[in-house]
């Protein structure tokens, strides 16, 4: 798949007070609009082979993201919050299989 940037964000001021804020992730949707996520409602994310995002609320969003991409952006998130250690790396999907 494409792994090159998208649109830049920067320049977007509205999209870029609310990030500064509120530290949310920003994710975009398949025709390529940004959209702020709040982190904090993610149950799961699942990739089948489009990337879901579903929220407590059971709401089931599409992204233009891998599930890998959608996780580290989480990650980010939590850390800006102190929420998980800075030296956090995400595990692999081979690393308890041996």
């Amino acid at each position: 798949g494409d792994e090159s940037d998208g649109d830049p964000v920067h320049g977007n001021i509205p999209l870029e007070i609310v990030w500064t804020a509120i530290p949310a992730i920003i994710v975009f949707r398949l025709d390529g609009k940004p959209f702020v996520l709040n982190a904090d409602l993610i149950r799961y994310v699942e990739e089948r082979p489009d990337t879901f995002v579903t929220l407590t609320s059971g709401e089931r969003i599409l992204v233009s993201e891998s599930m890998d991409q959608v996780v580290e952006l989480s990650v980010r998130y939590q850390q800006s919050k102190h929420m998980v250690p800075t030296g956090w790396r995400q595990p692999t999907a081979t690393a308890g299989m041996r």
